[in-house]
Order: structure tokens, then sequence, then C-alpha cells
């Protein structure tokens, strides 16, 4: 009986040990090096903590414990990051909670590959205000987005040092808070590519060139028929010439603060298939049909046979018009707010 007393004993003094043993694994699953607390998942290294304190560089290390380092999560411990710099490894592919309260003053990557790589997974807002950024140890305030990444993803260069950014035929998209905190020219091939990224405006008012210059007239392709959010906000244009029928104008597609001199169409037909419900006319002092100003007083030529809705809204060039009995159809407020005197 003595005997299975502390055989029992032991067993339960065993199993207690064993119990803690686990806990404590569960608990403590990561390992320090180099001032870094981190786990290794999938073969990879995510940092979870350091002890940075007094470190003005925070270089991040492109490998621990022979894993290459490819996360920060520091998702409990906000007040590790106290340094004036960091720096990120080729290897980083995204970085998690951070201490968005504390902005790095200087900001080293190797290559603009490796930072939007970075940005393409990551939460990094807050990181930076008013940062220099540093490529391949040298300060770069001008960007050139490289052929290969198709997409700016939110907050990429928020609160960075950029002066301009080039963009590539290859741009696709660009999140509204790329550039957030720039004062920023952008540079762009053509004008396709300006319209897939045209919301990059919604935020910010940078000067933009197509083609290396300031627009001052523009043509709008025979294959775009939809002028998107922000188009020529930030422009200041003489004359916009349409060589198909808009059937889509976005939000503040031009500035509601001044009207350009001219929009040319090339005949009436075109003309009467724009969409009207966004009252294009409000912006342009004088519209030009097939080489003709819409002016004064005005006959209307026997080539336009139909009159849309719309289609002269809120046009102040005209004074007095002449109808011709060719014209089929007059459509609702077709005239409306134009200050006619006589038909």
């Amino acid at each position: 009986m003595r005997k299975y007393k502390m055989f029992l004993t032991a067993f339960i003094l065993l199993m207690t040990l064993f119990v803690f043993s686990v806990n404590a694994s569960a608990a403590e699953t990561g390992v320090w090096e180099n001032g870094f607390y981190y786990e290794v998942v999938d073969g990879e290294a995510i940092i979870r903590r350091g002890g940075t304190s007094g470190i003005k560089n925070l270089v991040i290390p492109e490998t621990l414990g022979g894993y290459p380092v490819t996360e920060i999560n520091m998702e409990n411990a906000a007040a590790d990051i106290k340094s004036k710099a960091i720096t990120l490894p080729k290897t980083l592919k995204r970085i998690g909670n951070v201490n968005s309260e504390h902005h790095f003053e200087q900001l080293y990557v190797d290559s603009i590959e490796t930072w939007l790589t970075i940005t393409e997974n990551s939460t990094i807002y807050g990181l930076f205000l008013n940062t220099d950024f540093y490529v391949d140890g040298k300060i770069v305030t001008d960007i050139v987005i490289p052929d290969s990444k198709t997409e700016i993803n939110t907050y990429a260069f928020h609160g960075l040092k950029i002066n301009s950014v080039t963009f590539s035929e290859s741009i696709q998209s660009v999140s509204t808070h790329a550039f957030d905190g720039s004062s920023l020219k952008v540079y762009v091939p053509d004008l396709e590519t300006w319209f897939r990224i045209s919301n990059i405006c919604t935020y910010i008012d940078p000067e933009i060139y197509i083609n290396n210059e300031k627009p001052v007239d523009i043509v709008i392709p025979e294959n775009v028929d939809t002028i998107p959010n922000y188009a020529f906000e930030d422009f200041y244009l003489k004359s916009i010439t349409f060589t198909t029928p808009i059937k889509e104008f976005g939000y503040y597609w031009l500035s509601p603060h001044y009207m350009v001199d001219a929009f040319y169409v090339d005949s009436f037909e075109t003309w009467m298939n724009f969409n009207f419900e966004d009252y294009p006319l409000n912006h342009a002092k004088c519209l030009y049909i097939d080489g003709e100003a819409i002016e004064g007083d005005y006959v209307f030529p026997e080539t336009c046979t139909r009159i849309s809705n719309r289609a002269f809204y809120n046009y102040k060039a005209l004074k007095s018009i002449t109808l011709h009995p060719g014209i089929e159809h007059i459509g609702d407020y077709a005239f409306f707010g134009t200050g006619i005197e006589s038909v």
C-alpha cells in the first residue's frame, strides 16, 4: 500500500512538471537574438519585439537564426520602437503592427522595388512624417516607379519627402493615399496612363506633366468614352478636343473654379451623343462643332437634325438661335439657362 501511494505521488508530480513545461513552451515560442525577439513560421523569421531604446538607427537584419526576416509585427510592443531612423532589408515583405505614434526621421532601403514590395501588404500609416527617403545609401526625392510594379498601394509613400514621381505605361492603379503629405510633380507618358491613376488627386494637388510637358490643349483619344474622377482638376487647360461621345464624366473631372476656353467636337452627331447629365458646358466658354463656334446669333446648319436633352444646358455663349425645319427633335432643357433672347 505504501509503495502504491509513493508511486501515485511520483506520477502526479511528474504530470505536474509536464503540464508546466507544455504551458511554458506555449507562452514562449520565440527566440532572442541580437536584440530582436522573433518567431519562425514556414521557414521565415517574424520579428515580434526589439530592444531598441537608445539605438539611433534601427537596422533590421536580413536573417535571424539562419532564417530570412520577412515580417515585422510588434502588436504588443509599441514602446519598443524609439529610433530616429530605420533600415529595412531586401528580404522584408511586410510591416504589421508597429508603434504608429512614433515617426521615423529617415528610412533606408536598398531599392524602390524592395520598398514597393514591402508596402504591398503592410500597415505603415503614421510611421513616417516629413521623413527623408534613402535608396541604396543616397537620399531620393524624385521617384521613378519600375516597370515591374503595376500597382501602388495605400500609404506607400505617405509622409516621405517626395518631390516627383515618374510612372511608365505599365502602371495600372495608384491608391488615393499613396502620396499623402507630398507636394508632388507627377510625370506620365500619355493621357491614357494618367486616366488610370488620376485618383491620385483625391487628397493632394499635384502638378501633372504628360510626355514631360504641362498640358494646355488636350485631345481625348478615340477609344476613351469615360473621363475619370479628378482627370483635369489640377490642369489649367485652354482647350479640349473630343473625338468620340463621352458617356460619363467623373467627379471633379474639371475644376469648378475655372473654365476652359474651348471645347472642340468634330460633328453635331458626336456632340448629341454625349452624356449631358453632368452638364459639360458648365466648364467651357465656347463650343466649336466642325470648326465653327456655337455662339452669338447662331443659325443651326442642316447637318444638325436633333438636339439632345440638356445639349446646351447653361451655355452662356448664345444670344439667339435660328432653327430649320429638318430638326426632328429638341430634348428637354436643351437650352435651359443659356440666356437666349430670341428663337
